[in-house]
């Protein structure tokens, strides 16, 4: 299972369309599954998220989110 724990917020400029929410840490993910499941501990990290409006304003960065990611992975049963 996995949960937020805290959120940070910059507002950087008003989007006034659909909004993409993208981040580069999916590896960091992918390993704290990997150290959770082998540990059968709960991992907490920081997970950073830009949000970007590309109908009209192409890669310019709307808002930055830091996220921290808690996650407690279990072997299925």
């Amino acid at each position: 299972n996995f949960a937020f724990k805290d959120v940070q917020g910059e507002f950087l400029k008003r989007p006034e369309a659909e909004v993409w929410f993208e981040s580069d840490d999916g590896a960091m993910i992918d390993q704290m599954l990997a150290d959770s499941l082998q540990s059968g501990q709960r991992i907490n990290q920081t997970v950073s998220v830009r949000i970007t409006c590309p109908s009209l304003h192409g890669d310019e960065v709307m808002a930055r989110f830091q996220l921290t990611l808690s996650v407690k992975a279990s072997k299925k049963k």
